[in-house]
């Protein structure tokens, strides 16, 4: 696929980047150039305390996860046994993820271990996995419901996906969410993620999806979880 070739030319140009670097240009495309990896840390700590009331621990799993940079954050901490960071960008996993594992994770980065392949077949035994994070990853599959069978098969009876994902408005129609799919990258998008300028390049032909609150929580409950909560991080407040 077109996007998938503009991905690996992106990825051999960034080889030789600095992790932060990579954090910033290619796991969130540019968008949060200030980002850092203490950021994300902040953003773990702040689910646990605010939603899940309790440490993450055990084996984890990071869905689509690019140079895998949650599973780097994770790793370092004593109660994360490994991280499966589950890419289907093979350079990616080759040549990124190893440099942000060591600059980020140090001494454990042999915890984080680089998986190629998708998640609708994730190759690990049932029941072994503790808790997985998607960064906004989930949206990408065209079944989200056999995606997250897949991964219900591999939690373990206790196990959560987190989920850091796009969810439109209920109000919004079917014309609408295609309108959205339509829509074709602007020229600074493609400029930074090397895509030509021309021919037109749109959402939708980038491996995008549009789902609703209300589909999300179809997708959670017709793949056999018993429990679906969700909110809206920009009007969450700490303390």
């Amino acid at each position: 696929a077109a996007a998938d070739d503009y991905r690996n030319q992106l990825v051999t140009k960034m080889q030789h980047s600095d992790a932060l670097t990579i954090l910033r240009d290619l796991s969130l495309d540019g968008v949060a150039p200030n980002i850092a990896f203490q950021d994300l840390e902040k953003l773990i700590e702040f689910v646990e305390k605010k939603f899940l009331k309790r440490k993450l621990s055990g084996a984890g799993l990071e869905l689509g996860s690019g140079p895998a940079p949650f599973s780097a954050v994770l790793a370092k901490r004593p109660e994360i046994q490994k991280m499966y960071a589950v890419e289907i960008c093979r350079p990616i996993v080759e040549m990124l993820m190893p440099k942000i594992a060591e600059e980020v994770a140090g001494s454990a980065a042999g915890k984080v271990v680089g998986c190629v392949g998708e998640f609708n077949n994730l190759e690990l035994p049932d029941k072994s996995v503790d808790f997985m994070i998607d960064f906004f990853s989930l949206h990408h599959s065209p079944d989200p419901i056999k995606t997250l069978k897949e991964c219900q098969r591999v939690l373990k009876s206790n196990g959560i996906v987190i989920c850091f994902d796009k969810a439109r408005p209920d109000y919004l129609t079917q014309e609408n969410l295609n309108h959205l799919l339509d829509k074709e990258y602007d020229d600074d998008f493609k400029k930074r993620m090397d895509i030509p300028l021309t021919p037109k390049f749109t959402r939708r032909q980038n491996g995008e999806n549009e789902y609703r609150l209300k589909d999300w929580q179809r997708f959670f409950d017709q793949a056999g979880f018993s429990k679906f909560h969700h909110f809206r991080l920009d009007q969450c407040r700490g303390g």
